[in-house]
């Protein structure tokens, strides 16, 4: 039975350094629309802040056409984004819907917002998100629950992810 991981946290959490660290076999189609926006910056030589807005549209229909051809593929999957409302994960879920996929949630931990704040403005006006935006999406943040569809629930800690 293939798998699914659906990455869940805040921007800055880890989430794409774990992905990265954990999900490198070439088994696992990685789906990420930050991916896709970089992608799009790099081939016009702007940055991801330059180009989010234009290409963030195109890069959540790319990731879909994309999950659904991995799905169709019976691939395994890890789905990197922030995932953080209920309505999020339920159109992704649908995807799934009587399927036999494994489907998991690997939830990272929240740092306070002075901390994320930190750590995104330590990453430069290249993929800069204002402040009000990160406040409106840990407002938005409801945790995930088997309930929603998923087979498994699980909570890392901070000590996941050191190095």
């Amino acid at each position: 039975m293939p798998f699914a991981y659906f990455l869940c946290g805040m921007p800055c959490s880890g989430k794409t350094w774990y992905r990265e660290r954990y999900y490198t076999a070439t088994d696992y189609v990685h789906i990420s629309s930050d991916d896709v926006i970089e992608k799009v910056a790099r081939a016009v030589n702007q940055s991801y802040s330059d180009v989010f807005e234009d290409a963030a549209k195109f890069a959540n229909a790319f990731i879909i056409k994309t999950a659904k051809k991995a799905i169709a593929a019976r691939k395994n999957i890890v789905w990197d984004q922030t995932n953080l409302t209920f309505k999020s994960r339920k159109k992704k879920l649908a995807l799934f819907e009587n399927l036999e996929y494994h489907k998991s949630i690997i939830i990272f931990p929240t740092p306070p917002l002075n901390v994320l704040k930190k750590r995104i403005e330590a990453r430069g006006s290249a993929k800069f998100i204002p402040p009000q935006i990160l406040e409106n999406m840990k407002r938005s943040y409801v945790l995930p629950t088997i309930d929603e569809g998923f087979d498994v629930v699980n909570f890392l800690t901070e000590g996941d992810l050191d190095v």
